[in-house]
């Protein structure tokens, strides 16, 4: 059965903020499943960086109350929505060419040696954040959802 859109400002409002508040939720599960880690292993024996990983998920967690807060101040604005959520995509899109055309396997950012290949899983993480948010907050305002010019088009019209 599918679900009806919500009608009213306050009805739109209240799904977005849901939006949202279910992701900043998933995010402080994952900050805190990090600060419990021992010895820089999860369960699954892979060894990662704990502080790295708590960082990018701050990171992710500013982001999205900053996107949340401004989706919600321009609620009555739809086409100013999709140019926020597409803006931040094009943004994460040339910090990922800029990360990759880097020369080495590390970047020096602001006195911090981050790994070329961590930073462009976490692009990536971030990027995927905003497509999924973006596409659920377009689909409650009644709008289209956005492309993913990243991801390869199926082709409409397949040759046997």
């Amino acid at each position: 059965m599918e679900q009806r859109r919500p009608s009213t400002p306050e009805e739109r409002t209240a799904a977005i903020a849901g939006i949202f508040d279910d992701e900043l939720k998933k995010i402080a599960e994952k900050i805190a499943q990090a600060r419990d880690l021992e010895l820089h292993v999860d369960t699954n024996g892979a060894v990662r960086r704990r502080q790295h990983e708590i960082l990018n998920l701050q990171q992710r967690q500013a982001e999205l109350i900053r996107d949340r807060n401004l989706v919600l101040g321009g609620i009555t604005a739809p086409p100013a929505i999709r140019h926020l959520f597409e803006t931040r995509i094009r943004k994460i899109d040339l910090e990922a060419e800029r990360v990759t055309s880097h020369s080495l396997g590390v970047l020096f950012e602001r006195g911090a040696v981050i790994g070329k290949e961590q930073e462009l899983e976490h692009l990536d993480t971030v990027r995927t954040d905003m497509l999924r948010v973006g596409n659920a907050v377009l689909d409650i305002l009644g709008e289209p959802p956005l492309k993913d010019h990243k991801a390869p088009q199926p082709n409409p019209n397949p040759q046997h």
